[in-house]
């Protein structure tokens, strides 16, 4: 169901496939649902803050970790890949 072999993925009922990544879950999630607005406002200026901070997450921060938790819990730290040079 999923290319990428990675969890979360949301499946969808008849040909409909999936979608995968947890922030497009998000989303999909939030603009569907009753309530969803709540979390995920209709409002295209607040919208693009919150998918300004989910996008962030995905790229700027994830990078981070293995440099932090490897060392923390003792892995071996064989690439780390730094966005910045």
């Amino acid at each position: 169901m999923n290319p990428c072999h990675t969890c979360p993925t949301l499946q969808f009922d008849g040909d409909d496939g999936a979608i995968w990544e947890s922030c497009a879950i998000m989303r999909w999630l939030c603009v569907n649902n009753k309530g969803g607005e709540e979390l995920y406002p209709s409002d295209p200026i607040l919208r693009g803050k919150i998918d300004m901070v989910m996008d962030w997450r995905q790229t700027g921060m994830y990078s981070c970790i293995p440099a932090i938790a490897y060392s923390k819990y003792r892995f071996e730290i064989t690439h780390v890949f730094n966005v910045y040079t």
